[in-house]
C-alpha cells in the first residue's frame, strides 16, 4: 500500500502525464476521476499507517515478564498478536508498565478491545471536569474495595492535581472542609451508584440535574458505572495493587455500603 500510495500520488498529483488529474477533461468524467484518485490515496494512506503500526508493535521492545498477583496469569506479549502488542505498548507508554488487568483481558481479544475503546471514549468525552470525574471514580473504587483501582486511581488523581487533603479525606467527604458542595454532591452520587443494590433517590438526581446537563450526566454516570465494572472484574480475579501510587498518599479502603431492604 505504501508503494501504491507513492506511485499513485506521483502520477496523479505531481508529474505531468496522461494520468494526472489535470489531464482529464472537466465534467462528470473529470470529477469522477479526481474523486477516485483521492479516495484510493486515502485508503492507501490508512493502510500504510495501520501496517506500520502493526510492524512497529511487533518489533518494539515489549515486556515478556508480566506481573501476576491474581488467579490467572496475564497473556505474554510474545507471538503474532499485533493488536494485543500494540495495546501493551500503548499502556506501557501511559503508565510506565502494563497494568495487570490489561494482560488478563488480553486472553479475550474482543473484551480487551471493547474495554479499551470504552476507556478511550470516557477519556475523550470531555463534558465533565476531569478532576471532578476522577474523584467520583476513585470514590467508587474505594466503596467496592478494589486495591488495584485505588492504587492506579490515586496516581491519576495526583497527576490531575487533586490535592492530597482531598485524597486523605475522601472517606469522610461529608464532614470534611476539603470539599465544596458540588464535589460532595457527585461523591454522594458515586456512593449511591456503587451501593448494592443501587439506590439513587429522586432528590439526589434532581439536584444533580440542576448542575449538569444530559450529556454531562451520561458521562458522569458512565464513569462511575464503568469503574464498578473495572473494580468487580479486578476483585473477581483478586488483582492486587501494582505500586502506581507508591511513595504518594493512597486513600484507605472503605466498607462497601449495602442498602437494607
Amino acid at each position: 500500500m505504501a508503494i501504491s500510495l507513492a506511485l499513485g500520488g506521483t502520477f496523479h498529483f505531481v508529474l505531468q502525464n496522461p494520468d494526472h488529474v489535470s489531464s482529464v477533461p472537466n465534467g462528470v468524467l473529470g470529477f469522477t476521476f479526481e474523486m477516485t484518485a483521492v479516495a484510493v490515496a486515502l485508503i492507501d494512506l490508512v493502510g500504510s499507517i495501520l501496517g506500520g503500526l502493526v510492524i512497529w508493535a511487533q518489533t518494539s521492545n515489549l515486556p515478556v515478564s508480566l506481573r501476576q498477583s491474581g488467579r490467572i496469569s496475564g497473556l505474554p506479549s510474545s507471538g503474532f498478536r499485533p493488536l494485543t502488542r500494540f495495546t501493551y505498548w500503548f499502556s506501557k507508554r501511559i503508565f510506565g508498565e502494563v497494568p495487570e488487568p490489561v494482560t488478563i483481558m488480553a486472553h479475550n481479544n474482543q473484551i480487551l478491545w471493547g474495554t479499551s475503546a470504552f476507556e478511550m471514549a470516557l477519556d475523550r468525552a470531555g463534558h465533565v471536569d476531569e478532576r471532578l470525574k476522577e474523584l467520583t471514580v476513585l470514590k467508587a473504587a474505594k466503596v467496592i474495595g478494589c486495591d488495584f483501582c485505588v492504587d492506579i486511581g490515586t496516581s491519576e488523581a495526583q497527576d490531575l492535581g487533586i490535592p492530597h487533603e482531598q485524597l486523605a479525606e475522601l472517606h469522610r467527604f461529608e464532614e470534611s472542609d476539603a470539599f465544596n458542595e458540588l464535589e460532595r454532591l457527585v461523591l454522594r452520587y458515586a456512593v449511591a451508584v456503587s451501593t448494592t443494590p443501587t439506590d439513587v433517590p429522586d432528590g439526589m438526581y434532581d439536584e444533580l440535574s440542576t448542575n449538569f446537563d444530559e450529556a454531562e450526566m451520561v458521562e458522569l454516570t458512565a464513569a462511575i458505572a464503568f469503574e464498578n465494572y473495572r473494580a468487580r472484574f479486578n476483585h473477581a480475579f483478586e488483582i492486587k495493587s501494582q505500586g502506581f501510587s507508591e511513595g504518594g498518599l493512597c486513600p484507605r479502603m472503605e466498607e462497601p455500603p449495602t442498602v437494607q431492604e
